[in-house]
C-alpha cells in the first residue's frame, strides 16, 4: 500500500526512507527468523514532529500470545498471512533506524487501535 499525506526522506534501518506515519505497518528488523515478532505497527500521532523516534506497538505472533488475548486490548490482525496480536502492553518509543520499511497501514483497524490503547490506559 503506497504512504500517503507528508513525506520526508528520513534515515531507517540504514538507508532512505519515507516518513512512518500513524498506523503504518514495519517490518522488525530485529526479529530472528525463527521470531515471533514480525511487525511493529507505529501509534504515534501524524501531527507529532519528532523526527528520530516513533511509539510502536509489538505484533506479535497469535501463537506467542493466545492465551492473554481478551477484552480488546490485544486486536488480532493478518499481515502478510501471518496471523498477528498487537500486543498493546508492549508499547514503546523506538529509534526510527530501529524500524523497518513500511509494508501495509491499518487505517481501517483505526478504531480497535486505538481502544486497545484507552483500554490499556484507563481511558475507556
Amino acid at each position: 500500500m503506497p504512504p500517503t499525506g507528508r513525506i520526508f526522506n528520513v534515515p531507517c534501518g540504514g538507508q532512505a526512507a519515507l516518513l512512518m506515519r500513524f498506523l503504518d505497518i514495519c517490518r522488525n528488523p530485529h526479529n530472528p527468523p525463527d521470531g515471533n515478532t514480525p511487525y511493529l505497527l507505529i501509534i504515534q500521532g501524524n501531527y507529532i514532529e519528532v523526527q528520530s523516534r516513533r511509539v510502536v506497538v509489538a505484533l506479535m505472533t497469535v501463537e506467542a500470545v493466545s492465551p492473554i488475548i481478551k477484552g480488546g486490548v490485544m486486536p488480532g490482525f493478518t499481515v502478510e498471512g501471518h496471523h498477528v496480536a498487537m500486543v498493546t502492553p508492549e508499547l514503546t518509543g523506538i529509534s526510527i533506524r530501529g524500524i523497518g520499511p513500511v509494508i501495509a497501514n491499518a487505517e481501517d483497524r483505526h478504531h480497535d487501535v486505538s481502544r486497545a490503547v484507552d483500554i490499556l490506559t484507563g481511558d475507556f
